[in-house]
């Protein structure tokens, strides 16, 4: 018997097989739990970044907007829903997935700030105490002064070799966005931030059999850590051959090649990399690959058993139609949809 409230037609609210609570007529599912003490993700809070997805198991809800611009056609056949833009009829269950319920914010340093390109940086930030991750996750970054809202960031790295308190970031300097503005800002290294997390459910799964893993822009963070995880934990994975696609405009805009080139050294199997530019300039000297990432996936249906994919939501959504279409099934199918919204 679900643990929901008594009262006539009252709203009540379980979040990850917590005790149900009451959510008000007009207040969204991610008000009420932040309300109630459950730090669920969440980002930009008006439905543009799509962190706060949470997966409706029980109840009814009224949606504020539509959602099917960030969700994927699978995500939508699975009930996941915006907690940010939903509100409860009746008594509600949700879960989300990759939470961790039990993490506490914790301070940290800004170290250093490194540009990688002309708009993205490597952030290194040492925690006051040590947390545990896997390679794909994210956390929410905020300036411990509470002068902006935080912001979602993946790990760039798979933990520091000699200070496991370090951390990385990949941080994509947006115009106009405060937040990635303020990281990338040299002032502030030295400054106190607040790093919740870690949370996300992206993530190497125990696959066995040959990958494709597609990025774009600050989408390579993720990929780089899952990766670079991968070898260093020895997975299986590593002894399947790989593609990876890195997907930028300019040939300015790649970065991180030097660590890509020792992840296809490390790999165990054939480990293929192709660059792709979508703006190549008339003057560039640039002579590998053109168009559109999906333009370079393999025709052959059966290459890949599984696709891990970061970066734009148009990109992505693009790379899922080919991919399903050459016969990849969609459940293993694992993407990380960066908005300008969720990092800004």
């Amino acid at each position: 018997m679900w643990p929901f409230s008594s009262k006539q037609h009252q709203a009540s609210l379980s979040i990850n097989g917590s005790d149900a609570f009451d959510i008000g007529k007009k207040e969204t599912i991610l008000d009420a739990a932040l309300r109630q003490g459950f730090h669920v993700p969440h980002s930009c809070r008006v439905g543009g970044c799509g962190t706060c997805k949470c997966k409706l198991k029980h109840g009814k809800v009224r949606e504020l907007t539509d959602t099917s611009y960030l969700l994927s056609k699978q995500e939508l056949q699975e009930n996941y829903i915006l907690a940010c833009q939903t509100r409860a009829k009746d008594a509600v269950v949700v879960d989300f997935p990759g939470w961790n319920k039990t993490a506490k914010p914790v301070s940290g340093k800004l170290l250093t700030i490194e540009e990688l390109t002309h708009d993205i940086f490597e952030l290194t930030i040492e925690l006051e105490e040590a947390i545990s991750f896997l390679p794909g996750q994210y956390m929410r970054l905020s300036p411990a002064d509470g002068s902006l809202p935080a912001r979602c960031y993946s790990f760039a790295n798979v933990g520091h070799p000699e200070n496991p308190k370090i951390i990385s970031f990949f941080i994509r300097r947006v115009e106009g966005g405060n937040m990635s503005n303020w990281l990338t800002d040299p002032a502030h290294i030295g400054e106190t931030l607040i790093a919740e997390g870690p949370n996300g459910e992206f993530y190497l799964r125990d696959i066995d059999g040959p990958a494709i893993f597609i990025a774009g822009g600050s989408g390579l963070a993720p990929i780089l850590s899952v990766l670079e995880g991968a070898i260093e934990k020895s997975h299986k994975v590593i002894f399947h051959d790989a593609l990876f696609l890195f997907g930028a405009r300019e040939q300015r805009d790649l970065y991180a090649l030097d660590r890509i080139e020792k992840i296809r050294q490390g790999w165990g199997g054939h480990f293929a990399f192709k660059a792709v530019l979508s703006a190549v300039q008339e003057d560039s000297d640039w002579a590998g690959a053109v168009g559109m990432v999906t333009e370079h996936i393999p025709d052959t249906p059966t290459s890949f058993n599984h696709a891990y994919l970061c970066g734009p939501p148009p990109m992505l959504d693009a790379a899922i139609d080919v991919l399903v279409s050459r016969q990849l099934n969609e459940t293993n199918i694992y993407l990380d949809k960066f908005s300008d919204q969720s990092s800004s």
